[in-house]
């Protein structure tokens, strides 16, 4: 179990060093984040094994994207998911690997997460 968390660790290391060159898109994040509503989003199953449910109680989401740990954009749902509405992707086409989900929502705020898929 403690390899499991530093390898976890290591790739969150690696995964944001390599996106330190792009301070704009950083610093944007940075500025819209809002603690307070971040609880509001669910991703599951986490692992996921075929598909992975993402929804938000308190905002629409504007758009979703799925980053692999080599900062490749291998998803993006560009259009607006209504409130409590859910939205499911086919993780099926995926190696399985690490990958960050960032959940852009109505209300400027950006909801980071890591995912695993078995």
């Amino acid at each position: 179990m403690k390899r499991l968390g530093l390898l976890i660790l290591l790739m969150q290391c690696a995964f944001w060093a390599a996106v330190a060159n792009d301070t704009t898109s950083i610093e944007k994040e940075q500025q819209v984040t809002n603690k307070n509503n971040l609880a509001e989003v669910r991703l599951y199953p986490n692992p996921v094994v075929s598909e992975l449910n993402i929804q938000c109680s308190a905002a629409p989401i504007m758009r979703v994207e799925l980053w692999s740990l080599n900062k490749e954009l291998v998803f993006v749902a560009p259009i607006e998911i209504p409130q409590g509405a859910q939205l499911t992707v086919n993780m099926a086409q995926y190696a399985s690997s690490y990958y960050i989900v960032k959940v852009y929502l109505k209300n400027n705020v950006v909801k980071t997460v890591w995912i695993r898929k078995n």
